[in-house]
């Protein structure tokens, strides 16, 4: 379209992964010591196909990170994390929040249920119904895509929007570490010094120790002394 390309000075000059960008005329200089030609190469035309199977697959991605998510909050509500069973909920309720409110501009749809993108069984996590969700894509492809993607209200979107707000600065998992790594270092502190008490305990009671054991044994010295005087006292009332 007469706008140079960088670059473009091999024979043969190769494009990979072709985009509805690289369509239009091209046409090559060719130079050598007699002058310099241009050589119309001819009109690219570029046909990019909607590709339903990669869709799907993007959005099955989306709805097992989902799954992951509240996998592992209910693994660790139940396991190491009991005692923050609330903020592990809170979790959970915004990332469903996310997912389940009106998505995109579809003028055909307007939830992701509408699509094949319900609860799974038992009512834990999402699950795909795949003839749903083809049909939704022939009948509106691009509201269902909107449904993902739009800047504001799309499903994939806020779902990253969440985890982001979550994982920044500020946000409830980092506020958590930080809570949870102070009141591991305050029981470090008072392990410590409870530990220098017990210590300081321990030499105390050692030291009573050993001078009652001198005192019990002086004692059974002045025991053994009180007997055989008091033998020799008995022997010589006798004689």
């Amino acid at each position: 379209n007469g706008v140079r390309i960088n670059g473009a000075t091999v024979n043969p000059y190769v494009v990979e992964r072709l985009t509805a960008a690289n369509a239009g005329t091209y046409s090559a200089d060719v130079t050598n010591a007699f002058g310099t030609t241009r050589i119309t190469a001819g009109t690219v035309t570029v046909n990019v196909a909607r590709d339903d199977g990669k869709i799907q697959s993007n959005v099955q991605s989306l709805i097992s990170a989902y799954n992951a998510v509240f996998k592992l909050t209910s693994d660790l509500k139940g396991k190491v994390l009991s005692d923050e069973r609330g903020s592990l909920l809170n979790i959970e309720s915004q990332f469903r929040d996310a997912l389940h409110v009106k998505s995109g501009n579809s003028s055909a749809f307007k939830f992701l249920a509408e699509i094949g993108v319900t609860n799974g069984a038992n009512g834990t996590g999402l699950a795909l119904n795949t003839t749903i969700f083809q049909e939704a894509l022939k009948k509106d492809p691009e509201g269902v895509a909107s449904m993902f993607t739009d800047p504001t209200s799309g499903a994939a979107v806020r779902f990253k929007a969440v985890a982001k707000s979550m994982l920044d600065a500020g946000g409830i998992l980092p506020a958590r570490e930080t809570s949870m790594k102070a009141r591991i270092d305050a029981n470090s502190t008072a392990r410590a010094n409870l530990e220098y008490r017990l210590g300081r305990k321990e030499v105390a009671l050692n030291k009573q120790f050993n001078t009652l054991d001198a005192l019990i044994a002086g004692l059974n010295t002045t025991s053994s002394y009180l007997t055989t005087q008091l033998a020799q006292f008995t022997a010589n009332n006798k004689a």
